[in-house]
């Protein structure tokens, strides 16, 4: 097995010991560094992020309801390679499941206590607490993925490219350089995103262990953790989509939803319903208010810099990985169930987890005294912590860990697929030489940031994921603005053969 040493897999390995090597030796520093990049990017660009995304959403959207809507990605009677179910596991497990697993109680908590606005709002704290959930973590997020893998899949299967997102601006690029760098930049965005992703998830995976033997949490079993996700990705990447990433993906959805009952059955009924209802209410009603950071929803710039931007931010520095995944797994569908499948059915699916879990949250935190306002601040034991107040205490720490490991384990293995794909030169089908470079690369960066840097290079990371996000979201308003005229084209092109057939 001859592994290729493309020039974009040259240059992905060159920027890899660019960044990574100075904050294995010099933590402290590159994360002050990064730190105020992060900062300045956000400051500036802020209103950047947030036109982008409502733009992505108007433009997700106003595909699906449009007659392009009909198209279908691959060959005209061609249908969907997965089945409905096993697609939306396997998109879900993928886009986001670990960070609602992380979320679910401290994010609606955080809000809770910490008000996202200054007025009083009519709604209430808890209905608003909900209402930003929702947000933070619904259509808006899905739209960066949506918009993003709707283009490559249509570039993929309409036009029979690779998969690269050079291909798309290939229009505007006029020097392959230019090329090789944005796709450097995809890849890079999904390396810093991915390596950050595990080092917290396995921190979180170490910390629910040490809960349940009430022992503090040591930076090698986080390591050792890391590790063993790392072989199982790698072993799961190897087997393939049909057999390690749709059997995990799976298994990932049938352990959540076992996990969502027994908390529906564990909340009483009516306020569960009030407050799905009234966060939905609320959600779509000041939709765009929230989006844009107008009125009552801009009176706290720190709270929209410190959360919806960094989250517009985090979601986009993720859209090259996600949305080319969701792509490879979409070919089949039309371009309306794409869009629906894509931005709606996970997105309700999260507003009845935030619901379920928040709902008794905000119950047990309203009779928490001053000195316990900390008790589900952190997202490595809020989560277990709530467990402790309902029965089987111990199972269900369990069966959360298990899901934290599978859906890091989708991720990885679907990174290490993705990242194959794009260093050798968009092939669908990457060469094994790829995915075994990648499989030990990924954890073995990550292992190797957990245990010399520990969580302050793993915040330079997410750091450098804000300021690469920001390139790339000026090449993706590029990438849809050409895909639009593909469309166009395609549609004027469809006529003239129309015409002359009659």
């Amino acid at each position: 097995m001859k592994m290729e040493f493309t020039p974009l897999l040259r240059y992905c390995l060159i920027c890899c010991l660019v960044f990574i090597l100075p904050g294995l030796f010099f933590p402290a520093q590159v994360f002050s560094f990064t730190g105020k990049m992060a900062t300045l990017v956000l400051s500036v660009f802020g209103a950047f992020y947030l036109y982008l995304g409502l733009g992505l959403v108007v433009f997700c959207l106003g595909l699906a309801f449009s007659p392009w809507g009909n198209i279908r990605l691959g060959k005209k009677e061609e249908k969907p390679q997965y089945g409905f179910w096993t697609w939306l596991a396997m998109l879900y497990s993928a886009g986001m499941g670990a960070g609602l697993l992380q979320r679910a109680v401290q994010e609606p908590i955080f809000y809770f206590q910490n008000s996202p606005v200054v007025t009083v709002m009519p709604q209430g704290n808890a209905i608003l607490s909900l209402q930003y959930a929702y947000f933070h973590w619904g259509i808006t997020a899905w739209a960066f993925y949506a918009a993003f893998g709707l283009v490559a899949a249509y570039f993929q299967y309409q036009k029979n490219e690779p998969a690269l997102a050079s291909v798309v601006l290939r229009p505007i690029l006029k020097k392959k350089r230019w090329g090789n760098m944005v796709n450097v930049l995809a890849v890079m965005t999904t390396i810093f995103g991915l390596v950050a992703s595990i080092g917290l998830g396995s921190g979180q995976i170490a910390g629910g262990i040490a809960f349940l033997q009430g022992k503090e949490s040591p930076v090698l079993l986080t390591a050792f953790i890391a590790i063993l996700l790392g072989i199982v990705a790698f072993l799961s990447a190897m087997s393939g989509l049909e057999k390690g990433i749709k059997r995990l993906s799976n298994l990932n959805m049938i352990g959540t939803l076992v996990l969502l009952f027994f908390f529906i059955l564990q909340n009483d009924f009516e306020p569960l319903v009030s407050h799905l209802a009234n966060g939905l209410f609320y959600y779509f009603k000041d939709f765009v208010h929230m989006s844009l950071a107008w009125g009552v929803y801009g009176e706290n710039p720190q709270f929209v810099a410190d959360w919806t931007i960094f989250y517009w931010a985090f979601w986009l520095a993720w859209a090259p990985f996600t949305g080319m995944f969701i792509a490879r797994i979409s070919r089949g569908r039309t371009i309306r169930s794409f869009v629906f499948g894509v931005l709606l059915m996970p997105s309700f699916g999260t507003f009845l987890w935030f619901t379920v879990f928040a709902t008794p949250a905000f119950d047990i935190a309203a009779q928490f005294g001053a000195a316990d306002q900390d008790t589900f601040s952190s997202i490595f034991d809020a989560t277990f912590k709530f467990f402790t107040y309902f029965p089987f205490t111990g199972v269900l720490s369990s069966l959360t860990i298990m899901l934290l490991c599978t859906f890091l384990i989708t991720s990885l293995d679907s990174a290490i697929y993705v990242v194959s794909m794009m260093t050798d030169n968009g092939n669908l089908l990457p060469g094994r030489s790829h995915k075994w470079f990648w499989g030990i690369m990924l954890p073995a960066v990550a292992v190797a940031a957990i245990w010399i840097g520990g969580d302050t290079l793993l915040k330079s990371m997410s750091n450098l994921l804000i300021v690469t996000a920001l390139p790339f979201g000026f090449m993706l308003v590029l990438m849809v603005i050409l895909f639009i005229r593909a469309l166009t084209q395609g549609q004027i092109s469809a006529k003239k053969i129309e015409y002359h057939n009659n």
